[in-house]
């Protein structure tokens, strides 16, 4: 599950009443045009992101650390790993004993943390750790199901 911590830029939301929609019924991406789109109740739309200094979505930030403190693997992709509480994400996910695959063109002051780095670029990394990742899962559930028809079946011819 992916937890846009930061937000989604592809959706809009109202400085007023926080409603949530996606960008493209507001604007035309192509050509946005000068004035910022406002809802219905008049505020006005602005992208759904956090901004510099503006806090992180409470509940999404609690899942989030919720998902890190029980999680086998932690990945830190594209991150300078300086931004709290957000940086403290991997260092608590480490703590718990998640192996931590760090994915970031240069060091971070919590690559230490990390049982692998790739300092290449995430376009190119993840997809492989994904296809990675896939067949480990397939061969887990393989063995899993083995282990399952074994136990049912026992060991008499």
């Amino acid at each position: 599950k992916v937890l846009e911590l930061h937000g989604n830029i592809w959706n809009a939301r109202c400085n007023a009443c926080g409603r949530e929609v996606d960008m493209a019924t507001l604007v035309d991406l192509a050509d946005p045009g000068p004035d910022a789109p406002r809802c219905g109740c008049g505020g006005r739309m602005r992208p759904s992101v956090v901004w510099f200094g503006e806090r992180l979505p409470e509940a999404v930030f609690e899942e989030a650390a919720e998902a890190a403190a029980e999680c086998d693997l932690f990945l830190a992709v594209g991150t300078s790993a300086t931004v709290y509480p957000a940086a403290g994400l991997i260092e608590l996910a480490a703590r718990r004993g998640a192996f931590v695959v760090e994915v970031n063109r240069e060091e971070t002051p919590l690559s230490h943390l990390a049982g692998r780095c790739y300092r290449e670029p995430a376009g190119e990394v993840l997809p492989r750790l994904v296809s990675r990742i896939e067949r480990h899962l397939e061969q887990d559930r393989e063995q899993e199901r083995e282990a399952q028809l074994r136990d049912l079946f026992g060991e008499e011819p």
